[in-house]
């Protein structure tokens, strides 16, 4: 069985729990990461590949996005997640340098409309 979720750092057995549940289920997860928390999960990718893939989950406004998505892909992280409340239609070509990047990096991209 294969899932989304949302890391939620304000649970401090999150990660814990989660593998728990996948280990037991058999199951894997795109974990969406907030950016602020993109090493935790990187770091869990890591020892648990096939439980956790980890999305990133960045502001497509922020002045700094390309740079963010850069690091996500320097860190493993396999694509963003669930991109939303976007202050510009999604199909703004401001938006396009985060798009490119997913493209080049054969990315899954999760939009939320």
């Amino acid at each position: 069985m294969d899932v989304h979720l949302h890391f939620d750092e304000k649970i401090p057995t999150f990660l814990d729990d989660f593998l728990r549940v996948s280990d037991k289920l058999h199951l894997t997860a795109c974990m969406l990461t907030p950016f602020e928390h993109r090493k935790v999960v990187a770091d869990a990718a890591r020892k648990y590949p096939t439980q956790i893939l980890p999305f990133g989950f960045v502001e497509l406004d922020a002045p700094d996005v390309a740079q963010q998505v850069r690091a996500l892909h320097d860190l493993g992280y396999r694509g963003l997640g669930e991109l939303e409340f976007p202050g510009k239609p999604f199909i703004d070509r401001s938006y396009d340098p985060v798009y490119e990047l997913a493209n080049d990096y054969s990315w899954i991209v999760l939009f939320h409309t």
